[in-house]
């Protein structure tokens, strides 16, 4: 019969170890305690191997070698084999494809980390009592500038969305049938370009209506109401879009890997 332990029986638990004094030529106590120290190195052995499985049972489930990407009746399933060395089975994962997504991940991540930049580091330093005579000119062109930036990132990740959902395996035609937006990836993608065009909607009023009117005010009359107002009407808008932006990574990380719920 085995002692309580999986995958150890009796005769594996108090077995003859090599360079270790053996059991049977302790008398008493001291044989006790040999076997006890055994079934202790027994069960770390086992403790050890369990987690080994465990951590490469999830690596295999967070990095899956095939991506389930397509449409069924119930769901998306298609199987791609998105690879980057060679494959016997499958197809390598197209050039094209690889650089379509660096740029969507760089626009991201350039796009974001501006509006990040722009929260905290320039606001705190403009708010210095020091820095108050240049604050409005500083932050003039500083929104210039990323205006500019910005919008072709937003250009960027609009083009290459599509270019990805299509080497997902996704036509045209498929886009628009129903049976796509009322699957679990629809629902996430759907909630996805939803909030891409509300970013796009707030960019521009921030970009073109809010922001030079707030700047262009601050610089004439810094301490008039309609310069503090249309300031705060700037800033709320910002940080809805830095707070859309991240809710569309999330929606990003459902789409590839899959929903949490």
């Amino acid at each position: 019969m085995g002692y309580g332990h999986p995958g150890f029986s009796s005769g594996e638990l108090f077995c003859e170890q090599p360079g270790i004094p053996q059991a049977k030529d302790k008398p008493g106590l001291a044989r006790l305690e040999h076997q006890t120290a055994n079934v202790k190195r027994k069960g770390r052995m086992a403790a050890v191997n369990f987690f080994k499985v465990g951590f490469t049972k999830l690596i295999i489930n967070l990095y899956p070698p095939k991506v389930n990407i397509g449409l069924s009746s119930s769901c998306l399933f298609f199987s791609r084999d998105l690879s980057l060395g060679s494959s016997k089975n499958g197809v390598n994962m197209p050039f094209f494809y690889l650089s379509s997504l660096w740029l969507h991940i760089l626009a991201g991540a350039i796009w974001i980390g501006g509006m990040v930049f722009v929260a905290l580091v320039l606001v705190p330093v403009i708010r210095q009592p020091e820095n108050q005579a240049s604050a409005a000119s500083l932050v003039q062109v500083t929104g210039r500038r990323f205006r500019s930036v910005g919008w072709l990132c937003l250009i960027l990740l609009l083009l290459t969305g599509a270019v990805n959902l299509f080497y997902r395996g996704f036509s045209v035609s498929e886009l628009w049938s129903a049976e796509l937006w009322q699957s679990p990836f629809g629902l996430v993608l759907a909630l996805k370009l939803f909030l891409f065009v509300l970013v796009l909607a707030l960019s521009c009023v921030h970009d073109f209506a809010v922001g030079p009117r707030a700047t262009a005010l601050w610089r004439k009359e810094p301490a008039s109401v309609e310069a503090g107002r249309l300031r705060r009407q700037a800033s709320w808008l910002g940080r809805a879009n830095l707070f859309l932006a991240l809710a569309i990574v999330a929606l990003g990380i459902m789409l590839a890997r899959g929903s949490p719920w």
